[in-house]
């Protein structure tokens, strides 16, 4: 099981979020957000942008949609 599909089922189990933003040939940009529960409401933690290769090994995270992104077109040769 690669990082990324680690990742995916730990965060999708748990109620959250994780959505692909950017695509290329050697890379991917995910959106990732985690759920918790106050008072019977669930609520989204801060997203966090992650790039992985395509061996779903994970390259990059942070919260920065910006510096995810930076990270990703220099990865993909823009």
């Amino acid at each position: 099981m690669t990082e990324l599909e680690v990742f995916a089922k730990m965060t999708l189990e748990k109620g959250g979020m994780w959505t692909l933003l950017e695509e290329s040939d050697t890379l991917k940009l995910y959106k990732t957000q985690s759920t918790f529960l106050v008072k019977n409401n669930y609520y989204y933690d801060t997203p966090v942008f992650q790039v992985f290769d395509i061996a779903g090994k994970r390259k990059f995270a942070s919260t920065s949609y910006d510096a995810a992104l930076t990270f990703f077109r220099k990865g993909k040769g823009e």
